[in-house]
């Protein structure tokens, strides 16, 4: 329609009215440009208030996100004085998310720092109560020498005893809290939730497997066994990758006393005693496809109750407290990244690394082993039988 046609307005009136129309056809264009353009990757910042007590985690969200789409998701859990979000990039699990597409929730652990504000370098301290290594004296097991170093006592514990290291809140029940949080917010697929930790991460991982097993579809421990006397069989039937070090010394792989003089569950009992939850018969050698683990040392329980679930133990021969084959550089998992920064503002920021100093076969080797694994009605029943 021309403008010279439309009675009863000035062309002034006229011009504004047609730049009007003009404009909202392009917001109209533009929404439809911002809604089909594809999710950057990016970590988003949660919080949630557990027992009285405000707590965060952090969730890597890939770019192949759409909330139409339901994504796998894997909760990583740090080690001790270790973050959420250092962990997350130190490790390379930031990387690996986008690489695979799934979502990645980084829950942080119970935190305090030690000394006051005139102790010259306080250390942040964080930590997750795995039910076990605040427990084991008391019932009786040995979990430290008498000579043993003296762990920082967290203030939710009140009093510690000799052997007493990790924090004594509730993490079970707030790691239920953050999944069941995760259901809310994201569109994930129930029957791909993945769990893995690292040192007193891994402990945590077990703890939370064994516990609440019905939730996962598989579960990694990598460097970490519970106290002695406390290793544990799924409430339901879930497969294991349990990765170790032979020369670690600080949690051992066969049982010793630590340079620390603390003790912990040897991995073969671990891994023993996890099949067995699982029914399974057999053990034997196991080797990744990955030629880049062929270093790795590998065995593996099969024909169990479930036919495709297994139990995998790999110790790294020139493996020390380091989750093999997964590094960022030489980035140290006590950082953290700018969006954690204002909860831990004195501890040093996440370096950005070259990709040609990155290491993530490591990393890979769980994803593989995870990506095997869904629950579905009838693996469920079998598992729960």
């Amino acid at each position: 329609m021309k403008i010279s046609k439309i009675k009863g307005m000035s062309r002034e009136d006229k011009c504004n009215q047609l730049n009007l129309k003009i404009l909202s056809m392009l917001a109209l264009l533009a929404l439809c440009v911002v809604f089909t353009q594809p999710v950057r990757a990016s970590m988003v910042s949660h919080e949630l208030v557990f027992a009285g007590e405000l707590r965060n985690y952090f969730v890597f969200v890939p770019s192949s996100y759409d909330s139409h789409k339901p994504l796998p998701v894997v909760f990583g859990l740090h080690g001790y004085t270790s973050t959420a979000t250092g962990f997350a990039t130190a490790h390379g699990l930031d990387r690996n998310a986008e690489k695979h597409a799934y979502i990645a929730v980084f829950p942080q652990g119970s935190s305090f720092t030690t000394g006051d504000a005139e102790t010259p370098d306080p250390q942040l301290i964080t930590s997750w109560n795995d039910m076990a290594a605040n427990l084991a004296e008391k019932e009786g097991f040995l979990h430290c020498l008498a000579e043993s170093f003296a762990y920082p006592c967290p203030p939710n514990c009140e009093s510690c005893g000799r052997c007493m290291w990790t924090s004594c809140g509730d993490d079970l029940g707030y790691l239920n809290e953050v999944l069941a949080d995760i259901k809310a917010r994201y569109q994930t697929d129930p029957s791909r939730y993945y769990v893995l930790g690292v040192s007193n991460g891994a402990m945590m991982a077990l703890r939370w497997a064994c516990n609440s097993s019905e939730h996962f579809a598989a579960v990694a421990s990598i460097i970490g066994q519970l106290a002695p006397g406390f290793a544990c069989q799924p409430s339901t039937k879930l497969p294991l990758m349990h990765l170790t070090g032979a020369l670690d010394d600080v949690v051992r792989e066969d049982g010793k006393p630590a340079s620390d003089g603390f003790i912990y569950e040897t991995a073969e009992k671990t891994q023993a005693l996890w099949a067995t939850g699982l029914g399974c018969r057999k053990k034997t050698s196991w080797r990744s496809e990955d030629p880049r683990a062929d270093n790795l040392n590998c065995s593996v329980w099969r024909d169990c109750d479930v036919p495709s679930h297994e139990v995998v133990g790999c110790s790294d021969p020139d493996g020390t407290h380091q989750w093999p084959g997964a590094r960022a550089g030489n980035m140290s998992a006590v950082c953290v990244t700018s969006l954690q920064r204002k909860f831990f503002p004195e501890q040093p920021e996440c370096m950005s690394a070259s990709a040609t100093v990155n290491t993530d076969w490591g990393v890979d080797l769980v994803w593989r082993f995870f990506d095997r694994y869904r629950i579905n009605l009838k693996t469920l029943s079998a598992r729960s039988g």
